[in-house]
């Protein structure tokens, strides 16, 4: 899932190569260690202050839980994971400058979810909010972006893949009558 990730994201940035553009790839370090991948490609438009921001995220859940509770189960030895992988396509305006500072967005999701214990999947489609500011590190071109977005699913259900009811932070997912909250910290270079 990996490498479908990787050349979805050098696939993106092949198709908007052009001069006087500016690109965007963030990384969200902290997910590597949790065993997550959370990308994006950011495409700044240069007359205004909006910027087209395309994330992905995957994640894998395999093991044992204690009690066979939880997301994974084991039913006769076997043991059953989940996976989610969502992509997102967001509107940023930024209030103060063409491409840093306070930004609002508007966001489109689709999320495959499958595996489980009950061994199924399905698809879901959203729409969020979120608020959030990117400012540079060292210089122009390394920066980070922290942002906090509400997603609210509005077609396909994931009632299988929630044991816990509510919103479940660590996944990015809830019942299907609940908003998701999330918190994103990237890192990003822009070309």
């Amino acid at each position: 899932m990996k490498k479908y990730i990787l050349v979805f994201t050098v696939t993106v940035v092949s198709l908007f190569a052009q001069e006087n553009k500016q690109y965007a790839l963030e990384i969200n370090p902290i997910g590597l260690f949790a065993k997550r991948i959370s990308t994006a490609y950011t495409y700044f438009m240069p007359s205004s202050n909006g910027a087209i921001h395309i994330p992905v995220f995957y994640k894998n859940i395999v093991g044992n839980a204690p009690n066979n509770t939880g997301p994974i189960r084991v039913i006769d030895n076997r043991t059953f994971g989940e996976n989610t992988l969502t992509l997102d396509v967001a509107y940023r305006y930024f209030l103060n400058h063409k491409d840093r500072g306070l930004y609002t967005q508007a966001s489109t999701r689709v999320a495959r979810l499958w595996g489980g214990f009950q061994d199924k999947s399905t698809t879901k489609l959203g729409l969020g909010i979120g608020l959030g500011t990117r400012k540079p590190i060292f210089n122009d071109n390394f920066y980070y972006t922290v942002g906090f977005n509400i997603t609210k699913y509005f077609i396909g259900e994931n009632l299988i893949f929630n044991h816990y009811g509510g919103i479940d932070m660590t996944t990015g997912l809830s019942d299907d009558s609940y908003f998701i909250m999330e918190f994103n910290l990237r890192i990003g270079y822009t070309f």
